[in-house]
């Protein structure tokens, strides 16, 4: 990580040729191109992400469908075990 003394350093270098009055439009343009960069760096792992969860979706059944399984399942067993009374 960089600590204080090195920013400032550095903001002191590259205020040296740019000046002080181009120096918020360099920040501006720097900033746009880090978020370029970072939108462009993410745009693949959000595509990813976003097609695993629409799959996993896609295989889980929906909460219908769960419960109606499952009284299905409760339905049959009562049907099938012999009553004890």
């Amino acid at each position: 990580m960089i600590s204080n003394p090195e920013v400032l350093f550095i903001l002191f270098i590259v205020l040296l040729p740019f000046g002080g009055k181009k120096l918020p439009e360099l920040a501006r343009s720097m900033g746009e191109a880090v978020r370029e960069f970072n939108r462009a760096t993410n745009e693949p792992t959000r595509i990813v992400d976003e097609k695993t969860r629409k799959e996993d979706e896609e295989r889980k059944p929906s909460s219908k469908q769960r419960r109606s399984s499952a009284s299905k399942s409760r339905e049959e067993t009562s049907k099938t075990s012999p009553k004890t009374s």
